[in-house]
């Protein structure tokens, strides 16, 4: 299943940009071409302030003059470079307008700071020029759209201070602001993400909240993180989370993980809504043959993601009762895949579990059936077992019973 989910990008519409002159490209010598772009586009690129100062002391202008043919004024070729001191060399030689030149692509120089994620650089452009910040770039982006998409966690950080939260309404719409905190959540960066649900309460809008919860049903780790073993090897840190609730380990949380916390406030958010659009958000798009593979419950059952499914029937338990498009249960495609842990909580539930188990597809197989059509184990908790002695065994009348019997615990390496 595909890990990215294709979301919407910021407004789009037709932009005039602010070229800078590019007349010594267009207009100069082959000779000026040789002696002055190349040796001032070396020195850009590699931060050299002794070999550009050279040719600035000379010819000032040309810190506001196209040095390539994209349209680079050498501030845009500089941030490439790892010389912060280099940029604040040409910075200090710029006037303000300067530093909102595009290049072809309408970049400025300030937003391909954004894109490489150097707070430094754009710190120093910010000192010149506070509103930087608000220019949009390519295709009409905002530079913190551009950091987000470009999963630059710092920057992100530092623009959504520099904007307040998005509160600006000269800049931001909820549509733009919504496109910000997928592009977080999409990038991993939670922490931020869940400013932004704090700081907008109308956020998501609903017609965004089924692309934040697809993001979140195949995201296993983020929403597993924060659980720390003591004194165990890599391989049972990166899966502590599946040998403690099968019983294995014991693990203690040190602290519950921004993405954790992030959907369980967008959940709590959704639930007060009505009960026909809480249950489109979780349907998604609708295909053209009228079937809904995109259903974030039964997304995150494939992946196997039961704090997902956890913290969505904390909230609202029908959910245990609700078919995929093939008359599944999420139980049907734990025992399809092999996935113990969300089969777990079947024992969570009482005595409705004989309700669910004797549930059939469309197929008319129940849990019981699928396990014989199945025997094959799922490879992912194969691979958890591999370091211990495992034995499982079903037993089955009215309802499969899973029982795990550890025996003794063998760590290999």
């Amino acid at each position: 299943m595909d890990t990215q989910t294709t979301i919407p990008m910021q407004q789009t519409q037709p932009s005039t940009y602010n070229h800078p002159c590019g007349d010594l490209l267009e207009n100069g010598t082959r000779r000026d071409y040789l002696d002055i772009i190349v040796p001032l586009y070396r020195a850009s690129i590699t931060g050299d302030c002794k070999a550009a100062r050279v040719i600035l002391d000379r010819h000032r202008h040309l810190v506001r003059y196209s040095i390539t043919e994209n349209k680079e004024t050498p501030l845009h070729v500089a941030v490439a470079s790892p010389s912060t001191k280099f940029v604040r060399y040409i910075v200090n030689m710029m006037e303000v307008a300067d530093l909102e030149l595009h290049n072809r692509d309408g970049n400025t120089a300030f937003c391909l700071a954004a894109i490489a994620g150097n707070v430094g650089m754009a710190k120093i452009m910010v000192e010149k020029n506070p509103a930087l910040p608000n220019i949009r770039g390519r295709d009409n982006m905002m530079p913190l759209y551009l950091a987000a998409f470009h999963g630059k966690h710092d920057m992100v950080t530092y623009l959504y201070d520099q904007h307040g939260g998005m509160k600006e309404d000269a800049y931001w719409t909820n549509d733009n602001r919504d496109d910000v905190l997928l592009k977080c959540v999409e990038a991993g960066i939670f922490d931020v993400g869940l400013q932004i649900l704090n700081d907008n309460k109308e956020l998501p809008q609903d017609k965004n909240i089924w692309n934040v919860l697809h993001i979140l049903a195949q995201n296993n780790m983020a929403l597993h993180a924060g659980i720390i073993v003591p004194n165990m090897n890599m391989f049972l840190v990166r899966h502590t989370f599946v040998l403690s609730f099968i019983g294995l380990l014991e693990i203690r949380v040190i602290k519950e993980s921004n993405a954790t916390a992030f959907l369980r406030l967008l959940w709590k958010r959704t639930m007060e809504k009505p009960k026909d659009i809480i249950d489109d958000i979780l349907k998604g798009p609708m295909t053209h043959i009228g079937t809904y593979p995109s259903h974030v419950l039964f997304v995150a059952a494939r992946m196997g993601n039961a704090k997902f499914l956890m913290e969505l029937i904390r909230e609202y338990p029908d959910l245990i009762w609700m078919r995929s498009d093939d008359g599944e249960s999420i139980f049907h495609i734990a025992v399809a895949y092999r996935y113990l842990i969300i089969y777990k909580l079947l024992h969570e539930i009482g005595s409705m579990k004989d309700l669910i188990t004797t549930m059939t597809d469309q197929q008319g197989n129940n849990i019981l059936h699928l396990v014989g059509m199945y025997p094959e184990k799922n490879p992912y908790v194969d691979s958890l077992a591999a370091p211990f002695k495992l034995q499982s065994e079903l037993l089955c009348h009215k309802f499969v019973s899973l029982e795990i019997n550890i025996g003794k615990l063998f760590i290999v390496g």
